[in-house]
């Protein structure tokens, strides 16, 4: 609902990790991407068909929301 919840959400989120930053996410309404240094793309199920990987080094994970 604002920027500063948003902000704070997201760090929360990173540090956390995709497993609990995920459901942190969850917690909040609101659905998380992550994107790992191995460039792996880590997006929810009901994100992934509005995601288009056009970097061929980078790949698409589905995790459980």
């Amino acid at each position: 609902s604002n920027g500063a919840i948003s902000d704070a959400l997201s760090t929360a989120c990173f540090v956390l990790g995709i497993e609990e930053g995920a459901k942190l996410a969850k917690e909040y309404g609101c659905e998380a991407v992550f994107i790992t240094d191995s460039k792996t793309v880590y997006v929810p199920q009901t994100v992934a068909a509005k995601i288009e990987i056009t970097d061929n080094t980078y790949t698409l994970e589905i995790y459980e929301s």
